[in-house]
């Protein structure tokens, strides 16, 4: 089944336990309105069923359309802290444009291909205009004193009703080893949830991540490029 296909049985879902739902909520409203003893075991259900519909079918609507939007706001996008001179750094992932577009003069990265082995890997501009391998070594960690790190998930500390929030978040910084300080970062949030849930949540939002592009750097301007300036 594909996705549509899902999101119409999430719907017809809502739809039926939203009814369930009200015929419990009006068969109490009922017997309280005419001064009748109301049902114990009818208003646990009740009660129980309004709670688990809220949560389960309405807690990635309230997500997607509220809680995520109102993170990105406050915390989420571009945030630079401090610009620094720097010719080259470390990155997790390997990409060819820092050193042939933004004028970087050597790349760090960690390369797998090495026997299978994990191997750091300095590579720079040669005299040519070519990418070229400078050196490959052993090591715990990476040389270069600034650090590109991509894709770095981290849980978000809630408290009451936000614990029933599946909201996780996500974020690319660079740090300086040295000093262990951020000097600036990207964060964004995703919904987390699963099944049926996330299902609704594609419907409404645009992207399975979600802090809209007005939020990040509306160039496209890798992270680096807005800290570390090459001297050269």
């Amino acid at each position: 089944m594909d996705a549509a296909g899902y999101i119409y049985i999430y719907i017809a879902a809502i739809i039926f336990a939203g009814l369930i739902c009200v015929t419990l909520l009006l068969v109490v409203l009922y017997q309280y309105g005419n001064n009748k003893k109301i049902n114990r075991k009818t208003a646990v259900l009740t009660t129980v069923s309004i709670t688990f519909f809220v949560a389960v079918f309405w807690e990635p609507v309230a997500t997607t359309l509220i809680v995520i939007p109102s993170m990105c706001r406050e915390y989420g996008g571009l945030h630079i802290y401090m610009k620094v001179n720097a010719n080259g750094f470390y990155s997790n992932v390997f990409d060819k444009r820092y050193l042939t577009d933004y004028g970087y003069s050597f790349l760090e990265y960690v390369d797998y291909s090495h026997n299978s082995k994990k191997k750091y890997v300095t590579k720079r501009i040669g005299q040519n205009g070519d990418i070229a391998i400078d050196s490959v070594w052993n090591g715990k960690s990476p040389l270069s004193r600034y650090q590109y790190i991509t894709r770095k998930r981290f849980e978000i500390e809630t408290t009451g009703i936000m614990k029933y929030i599946d909201v996780r978040g996500e974020r690319e910084y660079v740090m300086d080893t040295r000093t262990n300080e951020i000097l600036g970062e990207i964060n964004r949030y995703y919904y987390a949830g699963s099944d049926f849930r996330y299902a609704m949540h594609r419907l409404l939002a645009d992207k399975a991540e979600t802090c809209s592009s007005s939020e990040r750097d509306p160039k496209e301007i890798p992270l680096p490029v807005h800290i570390l300036k090459p001297t050269r």
